[in-house]
């Protein structure tokens, strides 16, 4: 395979962001997680070139997960900017929630594997994706404080339950064995069950702000 070299950073970001976008069309096709020998083919790589750029695939996965959750955040941020009352405000995030569920359910997917990613990630890369999805979160969680006049922290708080929900019921959605999909009351599709979810929750939280 002849392939050419990336030379300067800007090269080497280009390339790197092939790789995550290849990485991600993979997963988007199959739910499954693709192999270093696929992704590479998919970007016309070889696949010893795919680990210059990601120490292994647990580091290429979190930098996909990182980077797509916080383009949601940041378009949630410049939504909520928009809104002029609270309905407003908990209907951007809970359609954003929602919205990821539908046309990207390979995120809810690796986002429930990121436990396992952890344990085989360097401490410099997770300590680095831990502190930016805080801060990002922080961010648009300051956004929500300001929009719909709540403590400080509080918007913050919101989110990341929100997101401990989105992962917690597409667990019990996607598992033929969970205890929660049997009997006479199933589950409703992942995407009805996070929206229910979510706005039970976001009443409640509300009420007691």
């Amino acid at each position: 395979m002849n392939v050419e070299r990336a030379y300067g950073e800007a090269a080497k970001a280009r390339r790197r962001n092939a790789i995550i976008d290849a990485a991600e069309e993979l997963l988007a096709s199959s739910l499954e997680l693709p192999t270093a020998a696929a992704i590479a083919a998919r970007v016309g790589l070889a696949k010893g070139t795919l680990f210059r750029y990601f120490e292994t695939l647990e580091e290429l996965f979190t930098a996909l997960l990182l980077e797509r959750w916080c383009t949601a955040l940041d378009e949630l941020t410049r939504r909520i900017e928009n809104c002029h009352s609270t309905e407003q405000v908990v209907n951007e995030v809970l359609g954003s929630f929602v919205n990821l569920s539908e046309k990207q359910q390979w995120l809810m997917m690796l986002d429930t594997m990121l436990p396992e990613f952890r344990r085989k990630l360097s401490d410099d890369w997770r300590r680095e994706f831990e502190e930016t999805i805080s801060s990002r979160m922080a961010r648009t969680g300051a956004f929500i404080e300001m929009a719909i006049g709540l403590d400080t922290g509080r918007g913050f708080t919101l989110l990341v339950r929100s997101q401990a929900f989105a992962r917690g019921l597409w667990q019990s959605c996607n598992n033929d064995n969970s205890p929660f999909v049997a009997g006479a009351s199933p589950l409703q599709p992942y995407p009805i069950e996070l929206r229910r979810a979510l706005v039970e929750y976001w009443r409640g939280a509300l009420t007691e702000s």
